[in-house]
């Protein structure tokens, strides 16, 4: 007879799948919204934790601070045909409310081609979102090897028969040390040597290529 439910096992995979998509910002979503003239808060997906990027019609609109808002754009207002910034508020319902107000319509281009054909023509919302289990996963690369850990870790110390607070602690280490790799990887992948590329003067250094684990694409355990 097993220690641990299915049931037990299936609510500590799933909620480990969100602490890793947490803690990496590993899974993207985009949505292109339909834009109303003179409208300047939109809802976004309620599965959003966190804006990876938005983009208007293929330019980049930057992130506002609420304090940056009450400091400086609230003396400013105004309309635009191209918003400059966006404010992401995700108390209660997510939405995201563009400065200065919108003065054009654009219509929405659907839910697809959104990494490819409409970036030119669409506003873009690029998330960092919850996973779902089934079209949105954590990469299936690093996947089983981490929810493994998170799961032992969390079924070995819960109270009763089967727990074992030497191997939670060890898993859990485990989970931790595996997920603060992955942190570096990520935030060292496309990283260049030189932040700027001056005309002259650049000493035979080039901009550095991206950095797999090395055991990238291999099957199985690693």
């Amino acid at each position: 007879m097993p220690i641990w439910s299915s049931a037990t096992i299936t609510r500590f995979q799933l909620e480990g799948e969100k602490d890793v998509a947490r803690k990496l910002n590993c899974v993207l979503s985009r949505e292109a919204l339909n834009i109303v003239a003179d409208t300047a808060t939109y809802a976004i997906a309620e599965e959003a934790f966190s804006i990876s990027r938005i983009t208007w019609k293929g330019t980049k609109i930057d992130p506002l601070s609420f304090r940056d808002k009450r400091e400086i754009y609230d003396t400013r207002g105004g309309v635009s045909s191209k918003p400059d910034w966006y404010l992401y508020d995700n108390q209660g319902r997510n939405t995201i409310t563009f400065f200065p107000t919108p003065s054009a319509n654009v219509p929405s281009a659907g839910q697809t081609a959104l990494f490819s054909t409409h970036i030119p023509t669409a506003v873009i919302v690029e998330i960092c979102r919850i996973p779902d289990s089934d079209d949105f996963l954590i990469p299936l690369y690093v996947r089983r090897r981490l929810l493994k850990y998170y799961v032992l870790w969390k079924c070995f110390a819960i109270e009763g028969k089967g727990q074992n607070l030497k191997n939670a602690q060890a898993f859990e280490q485990r989970y931790n040390d595996y997920v603060g790799r992955l942190k570096k990887i990520h935030q060292g992948h496309f990283m260049a040597r030189r932040r700027t590329l001056s005309p002259v003067g650049l000493g035979g250094m080039t901009p550095r290529g991206g950095v797999l684990p090395s055991n990238y694409g291999r099957p199985g355990e690693f």
